[in-house]
């Protein structure tokens, strides 16, 4: 039995007389919005402002609604205002955000459905995996993001490559001999992750839709729609990095009929950081690289080194 215990971000093993680094993750979990984080003021507010202060604002206000509005025009018009509230919550919740953003995704042909350009192959999660452990993975949502971030930043500079451009100005060139390189710098957390299920009505209606509602046979069915956000950095280092962008990843899941591998359909948006004026890019279809294979799926063990 090995005798492990960790320490600043160490596993040590007192028994094999080794060191294991592992990846560092924030213990705030991110939030489960369709909205991200995209300029200084949402950061704040968002990640910065405590969640004590917040409550203590809204004490605040209602204690200033009691004091100067009559308590007659508070019945009056606070049922009807609160019932409006809510509808106008569950339109922009559902009609407006969620049909827009399923729409960054959602395929508009059973071709684009099946294109393994735009699909990527993760390993589940294994409870009794001893790598899993070493790591630091401690539950299917850690498994899940160590996977996915490595294949975001290669879809990326694949992408970039492929275009022969610097989309919005991010990516940072690097001369490694006679070449010069595009590199990709993510944050190591989420700031937004989201699930959600398929909602029939508000999915757009179009060819793949109709394909599945005519045919039985071969079909490519989803079953879970996946967004998630997160940072764009100059570089790794957190005492001198700028942030650059926002990148949004939306993914929807295949039917699982592979116990040992899940599939997913993936777009990608870059969003500039900025308070105004921000630029976008929504890569729908990364066009090359055909079906992309987490790490995992390599024999050797990718996050640790010893």
């Amino acid at each position: 039995m090995l005798n492990l215990y960790c320490r600043k971000n160490i596993i040590y093993s007192s028994r094999l007389g080794f060191r294991l680094p592992v990846r560092h993750y924030s213990s705030l979990p991110p939030r489960a919005s369709l909205h991200s984080d995209l300029s200084p003021v949402s950061i704040f507010w968002h990640q910065r402002f405590p969640t004590a202060y917040k409550y203590f604002s809204l004490v605040v206000a209602s204690a200033g609604t009691l004091r100067y509005i009559h308590p007659n025009t508070l019945i009056t018009i606070g049922p009807p205002l609160a019932v409006g509230s809510w509808f106008i919550y569950k339109w922009y919740k559902h009609s407006y955000s969620y049909k827009r953003e399923i729409a960054k995704i959602y395929p508009k042909s059973t071709l684009e459905a099946s294109d393994p350009n735009n699909q990527i192959l993760m390993k589940p999660y294994d409870e009794a995996s001893v790598e899993n452990v070493l790591n630091g993975i401690e539950d299917e949502f850690d498994s899940f993001k160590t996977q996915i971030l490595p294949l975001i930043e290669s879809k990326l500079i694949d992408y970039a490559i492929l275009k022969n451009n610097n989309p919005l100005g991010i990516f940072k060139r690097r001369e490694d001999g006679n070449d010069e390189q595009l590199t990709c710098k993510l944050g190591d957390d989420f700031e937004t992750f989201i699930v959600l299920p398929l909602i029939d009505k508000y999915l757009p209606y179009n060819e793949y839709q109709r394909d599945l509602m005519e045919s039985t046979e071969g079909r490519i069915e989803f079953d879970k729609f996946i967004k998630f956000s997160v940072p764009f950095y100059s570089s790794k280092d957190s005492t001198t990095r700028k942030r650059l962008a926002t990148v949004e990843v939306y993914l929807l899941q295949h039917v699982n009929t592979d116990s040992e591998n899940q599939l997913y359909k993936i777009s990608v948006e870059l969003v500039k950081y900025g308070s105004f004026n921000r630029r976008r890019l929504l890569i729908e279809d990364f066009e090359i690289g055909g079906l992309t294979k987490s790490l995992k799926f390599n024999d050797k063990q990718d996050f640790i080194e010893i």
